[in-house]
């Protein structure tokens, strides 16, 4: 906790728990599906691969796919989602820019995943690193990380560096694209 945020890690997502302002305004949305902060990993498993959720999925979801293209696309799962399971309570450690709280996990498509929150004292920031040692896949994958803020039409800047965003019909539900910036810092803009 510092004097500007207080924050408590949910072990089982790696995400947060609760996100305090200094005024005691809570921004993270307990009800949301995922945690805040959590990495989610899909990856198209359907044996037609990438044309499972490309032209073929399109064409036979607007009704205008022939029978023979239709029957291409069997039934079955298309897409899985894995999150990373965290082994050991999450570690405190106390240092002289920020306190941090890590924790370490894995997931048998995803591999080893190391989360830091860090709550920096001197400037009002809390801050998500992910270091993430990735296995190789042929599946098509994406990954994401969920921020469900408790913000009645709030509004948020993003920096992502070298990022895109895929159109709404291949985001998570609920998500929304993130406006790629340069050099602006990640704040939350209060209602």
């Amino acid at each position: 906790m510092t004097a500007a945020w207080s924050l408590s890690v949910d072990p089982v997502t790696g995400g947060l728990r609760s996100l305090c302002d200094a005024n005691g305004r809570e921004w993270v949305d307990s009800t949301a599906a995922e945690g805040f902060g959590q990495l989610i990993h899909t990856a198209v498993v359907h044996p037609l691969g990438r044309e499972a959720v490309g032209n073929t999925a399109r064409l036979v979801q607007l009704d205008v796919a022939g029978e023979q293209l239709r029957t291409t696309l069997t039934p079955g799962p298309i897409v899985e989602s894995g999150a990373v399971t965290y082994h050991d309570a999450p570690q405190y450690q106390s240092g002289p820019v920020f306190d941090e709280i890590v924790l370490r996990g894995e997931h048998q498509r995803i591999g080893a995943v190391r989360v830091s929150w860090r709550n920096y004292h001197a400037t009002p920031l809390v801050e998500l690193v992910l270091d993430w040692d990735k296995r190789w896949s042929d599946l098509p994958e994406a990954a994401y990380v969920a921020f469900p803020f408790a913000a009645r039409d709030g509004q948020v800047e993003l920096e992502t560096s070298g990022g895109f965003s895929h159109p709404a019909a291949t985001r998570l539900a609920g998500s929304w694209r993130a406006r790629v910036q340069a050099s602006i810092p990640c704040s939350a803009q209060r209602e």
